[in-house]
């Protein structure tokens, strides 16, 4: 599976790229009944095109990723960007910051798209995008189709 995740990563990712990860990079621990993988994460980054950004999830405690930040805002075409490892939930208020969407991941395959509070939110992790890292194209075209909902 690891091998599968990174011959898929360097599909979709150049050299020259930036890749902002958005959290739970790899499971060490003996989570759900998953055994964990026994790679450091240098070893596994050092596989990967691009330049990677971490930001921290909630699995990355003890594994070894460098994290930069807790969040981030960022530009995607016309659209600004919260970014963190968490969907905002219905009792977290939102920053106080202008912002368009939320992108996150940590909920796995329940959803792509949603909206918590009026706020789209864009589930970027692999497991809901077909194993592969989205593009920003990719991710202002979920946020255009949650817009028309």
């Amino acid at each position: 599976m690891t091998e599968g995740l990174i011959h898929n990563m360097n599909a979709r990712i150049g050299a020259r790229d930036t890749v902002v990860h958005v959290g739970d990079f790899l499971c060490k621990g003996n989570e759900r009944g998953a055994p964990g993988i026994k790679t450091r994460f240098y070893d596994l980054v050092d596989k990967l095109n691009g330049h990677w950004t971490f930001i921290a999830g909630n699995h990355d405690k003890n594994n070894g990723v460098r994290h930069a930040c807790q969040s981030m805002i960022v530009k995607i075409g016309p659209k600004i960007a919260w970014v963190q490892h968490q969907p905002f939930g219905t009792d977290d208020s939102f920053p106080d910051v202008p912002f368009d969407l939320v992108i996150c991941g940590h909920v796995h395959e329940k959803w792509r798209t949603c909206k918590v509070r009026g706020m789209i939110h864009i589930n970027v992790g692999v497991d809901s995008n077909r194993y592969v890292p989205l593009r920003d194209d990719e991710v202002l075209g979920l946020t255009q189709k949650e817009e028309r909902k």
